[in-house]
């Protein structure tokens, strides 16, 4: 007797509560748990109000068997802004897999926002995901994310090479963080806490996205929306003041994760014709976390980036593939848009932890 095989529809999501609630189930129930309040503020309360959510649904038993999603993003590209979408959430239900669902939902979601305007679609996967983008579904492959490496304790790297075959169950907990709210430098200039990016912000970014040929639009209202209000987050935010002049920002946080206690430099913005506050902002951030004893700190960042310089100097390092925790690609794909040539050229990028979707 010929077995009946399953029929999918392919179902818009509208991001409700309830529906939001079945994709966590769903989530929980396959590779990872996820937290509904982060759900909801990436698909309820990102900047464009806008959601991207595609499911692939049972036909029988209405339970859902694949999810594929895009973040709607605001992005800076060359002298303006345009919209698009950051690849986020994939997954196949293990009851259903091999039966094509990935490649389809990825196709009918490039088609559904190609309508909408979206430009591209850009991403980090994990390296068993970076080959179905790039040989089945079309996208640029840019390489590995951009890492790198402060190590502050010798002993973690030591412990972690004496168990590099053993698989860490990552607790990946904020770690409670003692920090200055303000400090007084030299020739009245200050480090201060920013409980929220406004108008000396906006003016900082103007001068600092010259320097950024394409990336995500890093107005005030995205670090709003991305360090100020994320549920569950514990992000320090502090600003370089030349008198009441803000000339950097830095962004950084401390975690429980692969095997120790890691801090993450999320940002590291600053007046490109002031290098100084920079150096003061990164010089800050690592004091704080060495204080409240991280084992080491990672940053995404492009040698080619502006701001590249001042973190070699503070004694980054490119981290070496072979040893990397947490292996990720950067992956692009034009939609349609008069700056595909420049668009896949990965020079023309700048990014950031800000980008990530898991810090």
């Amino acid at each position: 007797m010929k077995e009946n095989k399953p029929e999918y529809d392919i179902v818009e999501g509208v991001a409700s509560d309830e529906e939001l609630q079945k994709y966590k189930d769903c989530f929980d129930q396959n590779v990872s748990e996820k937290n509904l309040e982060l759900l909801k503020w990436f698909h309820q309360d990102n900047l464009r109000g806008e959601r991207s959510i595609l499911y692939a649904i049972e036909s029988e038993s209405r339970n859902i068997a694949a999810i594929y999603t895009y973040l709607p993003t605001v992005l800076k590209c060359m002298d303006t802004n345009i919209s698009g979408l950051q690849s986020f959430d994939t997954l196949t239900d293990h009851r259903h897999r091999g039966k094509g669902l990935f490649i389809r939902l990825a196709t009918k979601l490039a088609e559904k926002e190609t309508t909408k305007g979206n430009e591209l679609v850009f991403g980090f996967p994990n390296e068993n995901s970076v080959k179905g983008f790039v040989k089945k579904l079309g996208f640029t492959y840019f390489g590995e994310v951009p890492f790198l490496i402060k190590p502050l304790k010798i002993s973690y790297f030591l412990k972690k090479l004496a168990n590099k075959n053993k698989v860490n169950i990552d607790e990946d907990s904020n770690c409670a963080v003692n920090a200055d709210t303000e400090i007084q430098l030299f020739n009245n200039t200050s480090i201060k806490k920013l409980n929220k990016f406004d108008k000396r912000y906006e003016l900082l970014w103007n001068k600092i996205n010259k320097h950024i040929l394409i990336g995500v639009n890093r107005d005030a209202a995205y670090m709003n929306w991305r360090f100020i209000n994320k549920p569950i987050a514990d992000y320090l935010c502090y600003g370089y003041y030349e008198g009441s002049d803000l000339k950097g920002i830095v962004i950084f946080t401390l975690k429980n994760k692969h095997g120790g206690k890691v801090g993450y430099l999320m940002e590291l913005l600053f007046d490109p014709e002031s290098k100084q506050a920079g150096k003061e902002l990164l010089r800050f951030s690592t004091r704080i976390l060495k204080k409240n004893k991280a084992d080491v700190i990672l940053a995404w960042c492009y040698t080619h980036s502006f701001n590249y310089p001042v973190f070699k100097k503070a004694g980054y390092y490119n981290f070496p593939e072979k040893i990397r925790p947490q292996k990720l690609g950067v992956i692009v794909k034009v939609l349609k848009s008069k700056f595909e040539n420049d668009i896949l050229k990965i020079k023309n990028w700048y990014i950031s932890y800000s980008d990530s979707d898991t810090v």
